[in-house]
């Protein structure tokens, strides 16, 4: 058993993708990851890769000035915001039930009855199976043809959350908090606009849906001026974080 930040540690879950060239984005006209090569052994002595891509891919956090232009960058998160408690919703029937499903208060409640009470200032974290989706449009982009599908969270339920819980942060398993085929972006004006941050593209919930809560540490770049960026999101589950009997 590990030590971290002055208690025991049980395990340290890794809820990171891995970026890789062509992993795919939902905003229009934007090119997927590219990679080339800035220097090599026979040229500097050192090996090193160039990579473009926009902020919001793979594993990444919205700030508040993702939506908001007067709101807060992603540098001016605060590192107690980064690193919170939190629980997982499992959501995984629903989403195989309805692709495009949104998370209600009713699924709120009914979560606690499951797990007990959201924690206050937590940050809450959307298990919709996501996971083992290809990382492509018509997998984790779940794109059918005509429209993206893919479950999210409702502008309700993120209000509820706030009002109610005081949540720091929400995340999910897809590319988006928003359900994929919404019409306006609900659920993320709902959050950003109260100066909340989001994660996005998180992998291994599975594993976390028993838990009553844990420590969610959000490592993200801190881009100036930046809308949000990739980061290294990891769940540390220790003895005091609570399994389901």
């Amino acid at each position: 058993m590990g030590r971290g930040g002055g208690q025991d540690v049980e395990r340290v879950i890794d809820l990171t993708r891995t970026l890789f060239p062509g992993f795919p984005t939902t905003i229009p006209d934007v090119p997927a990851v590219e990679r080339w090569t800035a220097t090599t052994y026979d040229s500097h002595g050192y090996s090193a890769w160039g990579w473009s891509m926009v902020e919001h891919i793979g594993t990444h956090v919205d700030a508040p000035l993702h939506f908001f232009a007067k709101g807060r960058n992603v540098t001016a998160l605060r590192a107690d915001e980064l690193v919170v408690q939190a629980r997982v919703l499992d959501f995984v029937d629903q989403a195989r039930a309805t692709s495009s499903r949104t998370v209600t208060i009713a699924d709120l409640e009914a979560e606690e009855r499951r797990m007990g009470r959201i924690p206050d200032g937590s940050a809450v974290l959307l298990c919709s199976g996501w996971s083992d989706r290809s990382i492509d449009a018509g997998g984790y982009l779940g794109w059918d043809g005509t429209a993206h599908r893919s479950p999210g969270w409702s502008a309700e339920a993120v209000e509820w959350l706030l009002a109610e819980r005081g949540i720091v942060a929400l995340g999910t398993d897809t590319s988006s908090i928003d359900a994929g085929d919404t019409d306006d972006a609900f659920a993320h004006k709902a959050l950003l606009g109260a100066d909340r941050y989001a994660v996005e593209g998180l992998i291994n919930l599975e594993g976390l849906i028993d838990h009553s809560s844990f420590r969610l540490v959000v490592g993200v770049i801190p881009w100036e001026s930046g809308t949000g960026g990739p980061c290294r999101a990891l769940a540390l589950v220790g003895a005091a974080a609570g399994r389901a009997a």
